[in-house]
């Protein structure tokens, strides 16, 4: 399972910038599972514990001022604050289709983190740099509406 996340997520840009091993690292504290249509992921203030990259299915991201969006791209992620340490989630999100997805739990992040700082150093930075494209796109989408 874990050479099936390695292929699927080697261009993800969450890994932008990692060597083979750091990867590897990484990889190996993640597990792939299959949602069904309907299944909540993350509730809205609630404690993060588990972050999701999308391997397939369309997922809304919905937050309680009503405004939403629909993440879909493999590689997209679900769930940030986990990476942030003991924070609570900023949306809920939902499976609008069935699909797959690869999880990491904030506990074994954690484990990395005391380990290997500078992996998720470059993880967080990443992950950064995408949630600001992901702005950028839905607010250009928002003011088209």
């Amino acid at each position: 399972m874990k050479k099936k996340i390695e292929n699927i997520l080697k261009n993800a840009p969450m890994f932008d910038g990692f060597e083979i091993g750091e990867k590897s690292e990484i990889i190996n504290v993640m597990d792939i599972i299959t949602v069904k249509e309907g299944e909540l992921l993350i509730r809205q203030n609630e404690m993060s514990s588990k972050f999701f990259i999308i391997l397939s299915g369309h997922y809304l991201v919905y937050f309680k001022d009503d405004s939403s969006f629909i993440l879909k791209e493999q590689g997209d992620f679900i769930g940030w604050s986990t990476l942030i340490g003991r924070s609570k989630y900023t949306a809920s999100a939902r499976a609008l289709t069935k699909g797959e997805l690869v999880v990491m739990k904030s506990s074994r992040f954690i484990g990395i983190m005391k380990q290997k700082p500078k992996i998720v150093n470059k993880i967080i930075s990443n992950c950064k740099k995408q949630i600001e494209k992901r702005e950028c796109k839905f607010l250009r989408e928002w003011e088209i509406k």
